[in-house]
């Protein structure tokens, strides 16, 4: 069997939820300060804002893990 997906004049076709995601989805308000802070934190290390709210938590995550050992 092929992939999910077919060429047809070099368009990518790709059926409805092939490669979604299952990770659980949290609404969170954020400070306007902050949300800007995410924005420009995630625009400069090249990763989406919710890449970049992840990899910041997880650093936290660590640090605190670290430390408690």
């Amino acid at each position: 069997m092929g992939p999910p997906w077919s060429y047809s004049q070099g368009i990518t076709v790709i059926p409805l939820g092939a490669g979604m995601r299952t990770d659980q989805q949290m609404k969170v308000r954020l400070p306007e300060e902050l949300k800007q802070w995410v924005e420009m934190e995630a625009q400069r290390n090249c990763r989406s804002k919710t890449a970049e709210v992840v990899y910041a938590l997880m650093a936290e995550k660590r640090r605190r893990e670290q430390a408690s050992a």
